[in-house]
C-alpha cells in the first residue's frame, strides 16, 4: 500500500501538466487543420485542385507532417511536408499562413509517377495554407503556437 501510495504522491504532480500540454497540442493541431481545411492550395509552387489526404499530426516522435493531392487536367501527384514541432520559431502570413523554422528543418516530397516519394527539398518555411479571412485563422494559428510554445518552452528552439 505504501508503495502505491509514494507511486501516487510523486506522479500525480506531473500529471497536470502532460494533460495540459496534450491539450495545447491538440489546440495547436485543430487551428491548422482548420486553415488547412479552408485552403485551396498549401504552397505557391503547386497547381491543380488540392485535396487533403493527412492531416497535419504530430508523430511519437515529434515530426509534424501532412500529405496533400493535387490533381490537374494531365496529373495526380501526392506532397508531403515535415518537421520537427519542436523547432518551429514563428508563425507568419503573407498570402499564405507559415510556420517558420530558424533551419532548413522542413522536408518537402513529393510522389513520382510510380506513387514513390522523393525527396524535393529542405526549408525553412512550412506553409500551412492560403485564406482570405483577414487574419482571423491567423491570429488564431498564433495563439495556439503561443500556448503550445508556454506549454513545451524548455524543448522548443527560440
Amino acid at each position: 500500500m505504501k508503495k502505491y501510495l509514494f507511486f501516487y504522491l510523486i506522479a500525480f504532480p506531473f500529471l497536470p501538466a502532460a494533460q495540459t500540454r496534450h491539450k495545447a497540442e491538440k489546440e495547436l493541431m485543430l487551428s491548422l487543420n482548420e486553415v488547412l481545411n479552408k485552403s485551396d492550395q498549401i504552397h505557391w509552387a503547386y497547381n491543380g485542385k488540392m485535396s487533403i489526404d493527412t492531416s497535419f499530426y504530430i508523430s511519437q516522435s515529434g515530426m509534424l507532417s501532412v500529405t496533400v493531392i493535387y490533381k490537374t487536367d494531365s496529373d495526380t501527384y501526392k506532397v508531403r511536408m515535415a518537421a520537427p514541432v519542436n523547432k518551429i520559431q514563428n508563425v507568419i502570413q503573407d498570402e499564405y499562413i507559415i510556420l517558420v523554422y530558424p533551419q532548413n528543418d522542413v522536408s518537402v516530397f513529393e510522389t513520382d509517377r510510380t506513387g514513390q516519394w522523393i525527396k524535393v527539398s529542405e526549408r525553412n518555411l512550412f506553409h500551412i495554407g492560403r485564406v482570405s479571412d483577414k487574419g482571423l485563422l491567423f491570429k488564431k494559428v498564433q495563439q495556439a503556437f503561443t500556448n503550445f510554445k508556454k506549454e513545451n518552452g524548455t524543448n522548443l528552439i527560440n
